[in-house]
């Protein structure tokens, strides 16, 4: 068995921004986030790698396109 650390991707959820574990499907962490120069949403700096509380599983938190985050809003 390898000591090397698995990571797994999962993608903010906008209405909240929170990654849910995409291992357990469990914990759902809350996630500080701020809007690049093009337009996604993306976790700030110290918030992209996560640890699940539930299953220990290491999870690197994606950005989300404003069009996904906010589908029916033409403000942004």
């Amino acid at each position: 068995m390898s000591d090397e650390t698995i990571w797994h991707r999962a993608s903010l959820t906008a209405s909240e921004w929170y990654v849910q574990c995409p291992v357990c499907g469990g914990c759902s962490m809350g996630v500080d986030t701020e809007e690049d120069d093009g337009g996604a949403i993306i976790p700030r700096a110290d918030e992209q790698f996560q640890q699940c509380p539930d299953c220990d599983a290491f999870i690197e938190v994606r950005a989300v396109s404003v069009t996904e985050a906010y589908p029916d809003d033409n403000t942004h």
